[in-house]
């Protein structure tokens, strides 16, 4: 291929485009811009990645909110790669006039990206794509002519690489630089507000500094077999790199390049970037030993401050990732990727920091990912201050899965899921079970399922085998559901939905009696469990969902393998069957929806030998099993019934309110992270931060009123209108101070909140604090023994607007009662619906259906439906009287039998 044709060729790295889904309502003027990421090493018009745009302007939302664009893709695009293009998808055939826009929007969000480098300038060929939402979304490239971007032309040439992997490998190499910053500000106690503009100049000179002779970089390649010995490189020397007509001190330099610190035949696979990278590790020093150019002595000088002063050190761990050319001299990749890298990271973390400086001490670092179908590792600012269930924290990773194009439901960028380019410890990485080691994954590399024409859906992610015996327990002939739930909840750890460790029998048994499901004697027993049970659990540990199965016999398990399919392509996580007395756990299907052969991937929990992999693989404890062998032996029993338990992965995202307290009850509030939530007394004790995801509740008091078995006490759980009626608001009083929960009291703007505090909640929130000790809920004004509303409904209840004091009236009084120990609530709200009921049905009854009465905007919830009820019941006796005839014959009496033969 010619130069000339290469120059007109896209060539596509990226797995796919990430197109986003549009309706039949799309407006004409409706557009969202993906922009497409290359890089200057790389042959021009080559896209690596692509990232959604979620910033436009409120005044328009097609228009992109440039300056937040390049705020987000400086820190987020490691030096290296860069914006190349822009995808834009619209609702017009005019596919050239969208690529002009594109190429246009390109070129602002590059001048404000690249106005330092030299990049911003017209005189680059840039990518201007359009999306033809007529024809299937085909997508179709345009490139602007060199110094004119407002002219552009079709290419027709599109290539998708094959081995994109192999293709960054085989160019490039990824350099490191960490740099750790204690910047003491001095300022005025008088006047704080100098304290600003003085951290921004420490930040300043401590970047014009990477440039100051006195300054060095250590070059080091991060694997140990790498035949180059460690390089020092000065500032100096990069300074002569730039300027032609100046000697490099060692002529070596001129010559050396990435590819010296790589290292040679390194074996290729899929994963590359954390396994098989070429990485160069760049540390910085001050070279303050180095020879100075006169004679001098140690000397200390003292300033007194002419006022009183205070002193604040702010902290910045730097981490920087970049992308070279193999090719590329050691001084250029220094000077012109990690330098301006760390300049960059400096600004964008003081950015974040100066609105809190005097607040908060905020705890910003740095962390690299790459999410799955991403050839290069994208950089995220982190607030560590307050843990990842932490709102703002939450809404950041949200944004971030929807620019990436990354599935809500996977914990992808959580910092569990950093990548460890350069050796990093993962803890995590280790077994679930101090002290043991477990077999993963025991289903690789098993034969074949045996179904001709099948297509596999497999549990995706890693597991750990848990069976009979292990750990030196004997649970042989009752434990195989306690097993088969370990195994389910070690693939919950290790995809880092939940740093649980592994629960034992002991306190599988423990968390059911704890809700109620279970009476005390069971902890300790050998009683079986099912899969109801394992749900009880999972959702009060994990806070997890699950959907069940139900088969009348095991005969009608094949009939599932459609839906069984279907989860594990959507949710991947394990399944237990449970029938009789015997349990499994499920890690895929084989199906030919053709003539419906199928086979089950079991992972058998009743093996009771060691942990060696081939025996259990020979043994057939992890392998593919029909319903039917070919012996004719059924693998399911026809006469028991079965269930089958099918996690739910969570929502990473949206935090339910059973998701919000254990929330909070991991948050370290101290701004010197020395204390946790509350730091006195019980609520202390209620409040420690701990390994589950939902806090126990053994302290809560249990009152008499209160039922004490699951399905009573989860009864409406699912009801919608219980659950808006625990999100009406209560008011409270804090007991203890609490620090970084600003955002409960509005009226507060310190983040804190303190002892005595009055404050609204939701019921839901306030009840489970108040069960901790950690406030005390008042009565609602429409509740207390002397009120205004108790004095309208002793005078004339049918006419009090009790809706707009709170829609869930009754609702509410029934759950606060216990809880705020007013014995005279529950009368109360007797009277008052006894004494209103009669009105509501005679005007339900009597009402006419297209006038609605004056008093139905007074009614409850609860008041509305029974009115609702009335009319229903009413329309329809009206309906029966007036017409229609009083009985109908069933339709089977008018058949004709057939005649005997």
């Amino acid at each position: 291929m010619g130069d000339d044709d290469e120059s007109k060729t896209i060539r596509i790295l990226c797995r796919k485009f990430i197109l986003p889904k549009f309706d039949d309502h799309l407006q004409p003027t409706d557009a969202q811009i993906q922009w497409l990421i290359g890089s200057s090493f790389f042959p021009s018009h080559t896209i690596i990645s692509t990232l959604r745009c979620i910033h436009t302007l409120p005044s328009d939302p097609s228009i992109p909110d440039f300056a937040k664009e390049s705020d987000d893709i400086e820190t987020l695009v490691p030096k290296g790669f860069e914006v190349i293009g822009a995808l834009i998808t619209k609702r017009d055939t005019d596919f050239e006039n969208l690529a002009c826009e594109a190429v246009d929007a390109v070129l602002k969000l590059r001048k404000l990206l690249y106005k330092d480098t030299g990049k911003a300038s017209g005189d680059l060929q840039l990518v201007g794509g359009a999306v033809d939402l007529e024809n299937g979304g085909d997508i179709r490239f345009y490139v602007s002519m060199i110094g004119d971007p407002q002219t552009i032309e079709s290419v027709s040439s599109v290539v998708y690489e094959e081995q994109p992997e192999k293709y960054l490998r085989e160019r490039g190499c990824m350099l490191q630089c960490q740099l750790l910053l204690k910047l003491p500000v001095y300022f005025p106690a008088e006047n704080p507000k100098d304290a600003e503009n003085i951290y921004i100049r420490a930040t300043e000179d401590v970047a014009t500094n990477l440039m100051d002779p006195q300054t060095s970089y250590l070059i080091e390649a991060n694997e140990p077999s790498a035949d180059e010995p460690p390089l020092v490189l000065r500032s100096s020397d990069l300074d002569q790199q730039e300027n032609p007509n100046i000697a490099l001190q060692e002529s070596s330099l001129k010559t050396l390049d990435c590819s010296n610190f790589c290292l040679k035949g390194r074996s290729m696979s899929s994963t590359w970037m954390e396994e098989n990278a070429d990485r160069i590790h760049v540390s910085i020093f001050g070279n303050a030993s180095r020879s100075p150019t006169k004679p001098s002595a140690p000397i200390a000088e003292f300033y007194p401050a002419a006022a009183n002063t205070k002193v604040l050190v702010v902290v910045q761990k730097m981490e920087v990732l970049c992308y070279a050319a193999k090719d590329l001299l050691l001084t250029s990749a220094v000077s012109k990727l990690i330098i301006p890298a760390l300049v960059c990271q400096i600004r964008s973390m003081r950015n974040k920091i100066l609105p809190n400086l005097l607040t908060q001490h905020q705890q910003l670092q740095p962390y690299h990912f790459v999410p799955p179908g991403f050839l290069h590792p994208v950089t995220v600012m982190y607030e560590l201050s307050y843990g990842e269930l932490e709102m703002k924290q939450v809404e950041v990773r949200k944004s971030l899965h929807v620019r990436l194009g990354l599935p809500l439901d996977r914990p992808l960028l959580r910092i569990v899921n950093a990548v460890n380019l350069f050796g990093r410890n993962n803890s995590l990485e280790k077994s679930s079970r101090k002290g043991t080691s477990l077999l993963k994954d025991v289903h690789l590399g098993i034969p074949s399922s045996g179904v001709s024409g099948g297509t596999m859906s497999l549990i995706q992610g890693s597991y750990e085998y848990y069976h009979y015996l292990h750990d030196g327990f004997d649970d042989s002939g009752w434990g195989c559901a306690y097993r088969s739930l370990q195994t389910i909840i070690s693939w919950f750890r290790l995809q880092h939905y939940s740093t649980l460790d592994v629960p034992s029998h002991r306190e599988i048994q423990q968390a059911l009696v704890e809700i109620g499901d279970k009476d005390p004697s069971f902890i300790g027993s050998r009683e079986w469990i099912g899969a109801i049970e394992l749900s009880f659990v999972l959702d009060k540990l994990l806070g997890v969902s699950c959907k069940v199965i139900n088969v009348r016999s095991g005969a009608e398990l094949p009939e599932k393998c459609r839906e069984l399919a279907l989860h594990f392509d959507t949710q991947g996580t394990p399944v237990m069957i449970g029938g009789g007395v015997l349990a499994y756990t499920l890690l895929g299907v084989d199906y030919n929806e053709v003539n419906g052969d199928c086979a089950f991937l079991i992972l058998d929990p009743h093996y009771t030998g060691t942990d060696d992999l081939k025996k259990i693989v020979n043994g057939g404890w992890c392998g593919w099993k029909k319903a039917v062998d070919s012996k004719g032996k059924h693998f399911f029993l026809h006469d028991k019934f079965y269930n089958l338990l099918l996690p739910q992965r969570p929502n990473m995202f949206v935090l339910n309110r059973r998701q919000f307290l254990p929330a909070i009850s991991n948050i370290q509030l101290n701004i010197y992270g020395a204390a946790s939530l509350l730091t006195a007394g019980r609520a202390s004790e209620a409040l420690k931060p701990t390994n589950s995801i939902l806090e126990s509740e053994t302290s809560k008091p249990q009152s008499a009123n209160f039922p004490t078995r699951l399905h009573q006490k989860m009864a409406n759980y699912y009801e919608i209108d219980d659950v808006l009626a625990e999100d009406e608001i209560v008011p409270v009083v804090f007991q203890q101070a609490a620090d970084g929960v600003g955002l409960l009291d509005s009226s507060d703007d310190t983040n804190k909140v303190e002892a005595g505090s009055r404050v609204e909640l939701p019921f839901w929130l306030a009840r489970d604090l108040h069960l901790r000790g950690v406030v005390s809920i008042d009565v609602p004004p429409y509740f207390k023994k002397v009120s205004r509303t108790r004095k309208e409904i002793g005078a004339d209840a049918a006419h009090v607007d009790l809706r707009n004091r709170c829609q869930y009236f009754y609702e509410l009084g029934l759950k606060i009662a216990p809880l705020v120990g007013d014995k005279t609530i529950g009368p109360f709200l007797l009277v008052a619906f006894q004494t209103r009921y009669k009105e509501v049905l005679i005007k339900a009854h009597t009402a006419s259906s297209v006038v609605a009465p004056k008093n139905l905007a007074f009614l409850t919830n609860e008041e509305t439906k029974l009115y609702e009820a009335g009319q229903s019941s009413t329309a329809a006796f009206k309906k029966w009287r007036m017409g229609g005839p009083r009985m109908q014959r069933a339709s089977v009496l008018g058949r004709k039998r057939k005649p005997n033969v």
